[in-house]
């Protein structure tokens, strides 16, 4: 007995706003490689950028209308998952713009890896927030956990 899952297009359309995120804390993290010291303060603007991406791709999942859960059943899509997704990305978004002015001077050279941790934590909470599958809530505690911790 073979067991293999492609997954369909409506489930990555379901998991773009998570990937969103994911893309959002990778980019932060590598552009803190590159960018020159004076250029640092544009990493709170890609912090935003990607939680408006991940906001708006929920905004489509949800004008899509699609309510089938996703991958087998272990992700939902239904409109309060979505509108927690949101209140999520919103928190996260507050949270970032608040403390713009006192991470520099609380954690100097950290500012990417604070921004990036604050993209993995939303990451963690909405995965929870769609989980329907213990593994998967389990998955997003976790992920929300280390990047807290």
């Amino acid at each position: 007995m073979i067991l293999s899952y492609t997954p369909t297009a409506d489930d990555l359309l379901r998991l773009a706003p998570e990937l969103a995120l994911l893309g959002g804390a990778l980019l932060i993290l590598l552009a803190d490689l590159v960018l020159p010291e004076r250029a640092k303060g544009l990493l709170a603007a890609v912090a935003l950028a990607a939680l408006a991406v991940s906001a708006a791709a929920d905004v489509y999942v949800l004008t899509q209308g699609t309510d089938k859960p996703a991958f087998l059943g272990m992700l939902a899509s239904d409109r309060m998952v979505l509108f927690t997704s949101l209140v999520i990305l919103g928190a996260a978004a507050l949270g970032i713009i608040f403390s713009a002015s006192y991470v520099p001077t609380f954690a100097s050279g950290h500012d990417a890896e604070y921004l990036a941790l604050m993209l993995l934590a939303a990451f963690g909470m909405t995965i929870m927030a769609a989980g329907q599958h213990l593994a998967i809530i389990f998955l997003g505690l976790e992920i929300l956990s280390v990047s807290l911790y």
